[in-house]
């Protein structure tokens, strides 16, 4: 990913270089000092794990975790943590008041299920909770309040075709008004 200061144009100076495998948009922290980033991490296993892991096909060949990345000097924090497994965490969004961190969770073991459920966590990484529980939907495009309050989010059933409705805490919001002809 590249930084660029858009203040000097017409020819933006790249501010800094930062490592990106999965190429997907993070969420600024509201100083403007980092990013919140998913990237891709590889197991690591032992030679026997790896053999057993082949013979069973139960391992992931990745998972992802949510990075702080500081945008001058690239240095980066881990906050997903290993406490709840092998995750594949996403679509991250740092509230305005930039204390907490929306994002999507799909476990990668026996919790597995369809879709990402919607978690919160501190900015640091600690106190992540659920906030959804609903195993075939998958949540995402996760957008704060201002005053970091509320969550709007989509969520679609992965199981069904027929498209989502935008929700708002745990009311979905519909266009009631009849279809154009």
């Amino acid at each position: 990913m590249t930084l660029v200061d858009v203040r000097k144009q017409p020819d933006p100076n790249v501010v800094s270089l930062i490592p990106n495998g999965l190429g997907l948009l993070g969420s600024w922290t509201p100083d403007g000092t980092s990013l919140v980033l998913p990237e891709i991490l590889l197991p690591r296993l032992s030679e026997e794990e790896r053999l057993e892991t082949d013979e069973h096909g139960s391992d992931p060949d990745f998972y992802s975790h949510l990075f702080v990345v500081n945008a001058l000097t690239a240095f980066e924090q881990d906050v997903s943590g290993q406490e709840f497994g092998l995750v594949e965490d996403a679509s991250p969004a740092v509230s305005p008041d930039g204390r907490w961190i929306a994002f999507a969770r799909k476990f990668l073991d026996e919790r597995w299920t369809p879709g990402r459920q919607l978690w919160i966590m501190r900015a640091d990484g600690s106190q992540a909770t659920a906030l959804t529980q609903a195993p075939d939907y998958h949540h995402s495009a996760f957008a704060w309040s201002a005053d970091s309050e509320q969550l709007a989010y989509m969520r679609f059933n992965q199981t069904d075709p027929f498209p989502a409705p935008i929700h708002l805490g745990d009311r979905p919001c519909r266009n009631d008004r009849p279809p154009a002809h």
